[in-house]
């Protein structure tokens, strides 16, 4: 079972147009915070743009993701190599704080579940790849 989770209506129905005559994938167009599929995953990818957003957001992804997860399960997801450096210079200070939280929050859930991570150099720009392996006591890191 694959379940494509996206926000944007003119993405969902390009996914849908692809992917959805194959028989075990279904797209779903609403928030990703908003999911509730009744089922737990043993993993899940995820491509959503961190670093452009709220930390209070953030963490309400992560949370909810974790909370889809089986014990001993699996999330990965990406972010762009020199981006978090950049972007501290063109935010103001209240920005700066909120955005060092977000860093500071998926540094600690890497540090305490994280099960490795790549970096993909020949991306543009060159990308990162973490994997989380989650089992119960995970919710806490995201509580902070």
């Amino acid at each position: 079972r694959l379940d494509v989770v996206e926000l944007q209506r003119p993405l969902c129905d390009i996914l849908e147009t692809k992917f959805g005559g194959i028989d075990g994938v279904t797209v779903h167009c609403t928030p990703v915070e908003k999911f509730n599929p009744g089922i737990k995953y043993d993993a899940i990818v995820m491509t959503i743009p961190f670093n452009a957003l709220p930390h209070a957001l953030v963490k309400e992804i992560w949370t909810h993701a974790v909370s889809l997860l089986k014990d001993g399960g699996t999330i990965s997801y990406f972010s762009y190599v020199g981006l978090p450096k950049l972007k501290k210079v063109l935010l103001n200070a209240a920005e700066k704080r909120d955005f060092q939280k977000t860093l500071t929050m998926l540094d600690t859930f890497h540090a305490q579940h994280g099960a490795g991570q790549d970096t993909v150099g020949r991306n543009m720009p060159p990308a990162r790849v973490r994997y989380f392996e989650v089992g119960s006591p995970a919710t806490a890191v995201l509580a902070s």
